[in-house]
């Protein structure tokens, strides 16, 4: 908490010097405009540790309510789409929107929107395909899936990448454009959700093949 308001601070004096008509300011754009960045990404990571915190210390979810998440899938696949507008991988979605849910609107939009992004991240724009699914299994478990052709991940990885911080690998996350730049703490924060709204998280992957990730949510979510 005490980060939020220096960095506040500091966002808004970049923003006023950013938005200024001032010849004088010009050489220093280019400065103003990554320390803008870093600022953002910061300012990002501090929420995301502060839910983070909350989530492992709360048992309850918060503000639960019937959602439809055929909608909240559709709002994280147009975000990602519209990061990358100029190379996107071909994105495939088979949405049941008739299964609804039970739970919060808020933490299953980031449980969406990071597997979602994190398929995009890592699938080569030319050749890359990506299934987004919403179903119902034969189980009677809701489900949702994304499966993508992407860099995939080493098995020796697998068990570790929904811990905080983790990383696969430095030269895959340099790899990686800016606008797709993670905190780190992305797998851990769909780790937690899923758990809380009596869900399981599945990873499988092989390196240079592509990824699955598959959340279940168990019939008594379903409305």
């Amino acid at each position: 908490h005490e980060l939020r308001t220096p960095l506040t601070v500091f966002k808004g004096y970049i923003e006023t010097l950013l938005s200024k008509d001032d010849e004088h300011l010009e050489i220093w754009r280019k400065a103003l405009e990554e320390m803008n960045r870093q600022a953002e990404r910061m300012t990002r990571l501090v929420e995301e540790l502060l839910l983070l915190s909350r989530l492992e210390s709360e048992n309850t979810v918060r503000n639960s309510k019937a959602i439809e998440p055929s909608q909240l899938i559709n709002q994280a696949h147009r975000k990602a789409v519209q990061l990358n507008q100029s190379e996107s991988p071909l994105i495939s979605l088979e949405l049941d929107d008739t299964l609804r849910i039970y739970g919060s609107e808020e933490e299953l939009y980031i449980v969406f929107s990071n597997i979602i992004m994190n398929a995009v991240r890592y699938t080569n724009a030319r050749n890359g395909v990506i299934l987004i699914k919403w179903e119902r299994s034969p189980e009677g478990k809701l489900e949702f899936k994304v499966k993508d052709n992407g860099i995939g991940i080493a098995a020796e990885h697998l068990s570790r990448v929904t811990e905080r911080f983790y990383r696969v690998d430095d030269s895959r996350e340099r790899a990686v454009d800016d606008k797709f730049s993670s905190t780190g703490l992305g797998l851990a924060l769909v780790k937690h959700i899923v758990q809380k709204h009596g869900g399981k998280l599945e990873i499988e992957s092989e390196l240079g093949k592509g990824s699955t990730f598959k959340v279940a949510f168990p019939e008594n979510r379903h409305l």
